[in-house]
């Protein structure tokens, strides 16, 4: 997607996937994907929102210890 998106063309991005993950893929298959994706992002993006969502950040820092053997252990922050 991020390739279509910076107007790298159909036969390119077979060129890539081939390369890549040795897959081939026609250029109508790449943009047959490339519309479906793109439809899902714009339904994603025009969905409606909860008037309240909750939201969870966790965080974790890593310290140097040492027990029988040095190791770093982490502690984890929840906010």
């Amino acid at each position: 997607m991020q390739l279509y998106a910076k107007g790298i063309s159909s036969l390119d991005i077979v060129y890539v996937i081939e390369k890549l993950y040795v897959k081939k893929l026609s250029p109508q298959q790449v943009l047959e994907i490339t519309k479906e994706v793109e439809e899902e992002r714009i339904a994603w993006e025009k969905r409606r929102l909860k008037k309240r969502c909750t939201v969870i950040f966790i965080d974790a820092l890593f310290f140097k210890v040492r027990r029988d053997k040095a190791s770093s252990d982490a502690v984890y922050l929840v906010a």
